[in-house]
C-alpha cells in the first residue's frame, strides 16, 4: 500500500478531491486557477510567474488546437472570479493541500494534524493577501516552521479572528473522515509542522 513518497490515497479522499476542484480541464478549475493567480498577483507572492506560464501554454495549445471554446470559458470565469471579493481560499483547499504535504511520511497524520496545518496556512495566505506579511516580515518558511515569538504571535491571532468551522463537515467534504483522531496526551514539541 505504500509508495515511497507516502501512502497511497484512499478512493474516497481522490473523488472528493475531483469532486471539489473538478476534473482537469474543465470549467470548475479553470475558474480555480484563475483566482488562485488573481490572489498571488494582488499579494505579490512567488506563484505569480507559475500561473502566468500556465496561462500562456493553455492560451498557446488553445490557438494550436482551433479552440475557441477555450477562449469563451476564460471570459465566462474571469467574470466569475470578478464577483469573487474574497480571495481567501475556502477550508477545503487548505486541508487538501496540507494533508498531502503531510502524506510524505510512512503513514497518514491525523485529524488534528491536519487542521491545525490547514489552520496555520489559512491564517498565513490571509497575512499575505492583507499586506501584513509583507509588513512585518512574515516569510513563507513560517508557513511549515515556527517562527519567532513576534511572528507566532500575529499567526496565533489571525487563526482565532478567523473563527473554527465546522471540522467533522469539512474532512467528510474532503473524503478524510476516516482519518484517526489525535492520540491524546501531551503533543511533541516541533519547530516544523511538517513532522
Amino acid at each position: 500500500m505504500n509508495r515511497s513518497d507516502g501512502p497511497q490515497f484512499p478512493e474516497e479522499y481522490i473523488k472528493a478531491k475531483r469532486r471539489y476542484y473538478g476534473e482537469e480541464g474543465s470549467f470548475k478549475e479553470l475558474v480555480r486557477d484563475l483566482s488562485a493567480w488573481k490572489s498571488a498577483e494582488r499579494a505579490g507572492t512567488d506563484t505569480v510567474e507559475f500561473y502566468r506560464k500556465i496561462f500562456a501554454n493553455r492560451q498557446t495549445i488553445a490557438v494550436i488546437d482551433d479552440d475557441s471554446q477555450f477562449f469563451r470559458d476564460m471570459a465566462k470565469a474571469w467574470i466569475a472570479t470578478l464577483a469573487d471579493n474574497d480571495l481567501l481560499p475556502e477550508w477545503e483547499n487548505f486541508v487538501f493541500s496540507t494533508f498531502e504535504v503531510l502524506c510524505k511520511g510512512k503513514s497518514f497524520p491525523t485529524k488534528l494534524k491536519v487542521q491545525r496545518t490547514a489552520q496555520r496556512c489559512r491564517a498565513f495566505w490571509s497575512l499575505v493577501l492583507d499586506g501584513t506579511a509583507k509588513k512585518e516580515h512574515i516569510y513563507a518558511e513560517y508557513m511549515f516552521n515556527l517562527a519567532p515569538a513576534r511572528v507566532e504571535r500575529i499567526i496565533a491571532k489571525r487563526i482565532e479572528q478567523m473563527g473554527e468551522p465546522v471540522w467533522t463537515r469539512i474532512f467528510a467534504r474532503c473524503g478524510l473522515a476516516w482519518l484517526d483522531k489525535d492520540p491524546g496526551g501531551r503533543p511533541k514539541a516541533s519547530k516544523n509542522y511538517l513532522h
